[in-house]
């Protein structure tokens, strides 16, 4: 069941997720999480391999920026951008400044610090990522990169207090 659970909450591949959560399952299912980012992260690693080829022509440099946009694109895609969504939920809240937070980070519209902070965060994604793969550890760092993302979700879970007493974040903190 806990793996169910993650794979649900933290990717679209088509895995049935349970009706209801309670803290024991979504902290079992949020320790694995890590598995989730391997299993993104091997997928995300394919694709820009594929592409890597065939982007390649004989006696050039080996193309890395599209394999590159190509990868963060399908991380993003197959997470249904839920880093992205947070980050620019906690830009949001600390554009507007500590009294109104919570309202900006639960308010479903795109702010612009929110808007700026997703922004550049791909960017810098990109960048590196092309680097790397330029460094031929493209797929090694995908991987690795996606597998780290979701073990600090894990490690934040034990540690880190909800910001608000409902939601998913109450649900997970310190499980």
């Amino acid at each position: 069941m806990p793996i169910r659970t993650i794979f649900s909450l933290l990717s679209i591949l088509p895995v049935p997720g349970p009706v209801a959560l309670d803290r024991r399952t979504i902290g079992r299912a949020m320790a694995i999480a890590p598995l989730v980012g391997l299993t993104l992260g091997v997928i995300t690693a394919v694709a820009v391999a594929i592409l890597g080829i065939f982007t390649t022509r004989p006696g050039q440099p080996a193309e890395t920026l599209l394999p590159a946009a190509v990868g963060i694109a399908t991380l993003a895609l197959l997470t249904r951008g839920l880093h992205l969504d947070g980050l620019a939920d906690v830009a949001d809240g600390f554009g507007a400044g500590q009294d109104r937070a919570l309202v900006a980070m639960r308010d479903s519209r795109l702010g612009a610090f929110g808007a700026l902070a997703v922004v550049f965060a791909v960017l810098v994604q990109v960048s590196a990522l092309s680097l790397t793969i330029g460094e031929h550890r493209g797929t090694v760092s995908i991987v690795v990169a996606a597998m780290t993302g979701r073990l600090t979700a894990t490690l934040a879970c034990v540690r880190a207090p909800a910001a608000h007493p409902t939601g998913l974040g109450a649900l997970v903190a310190r499980t």
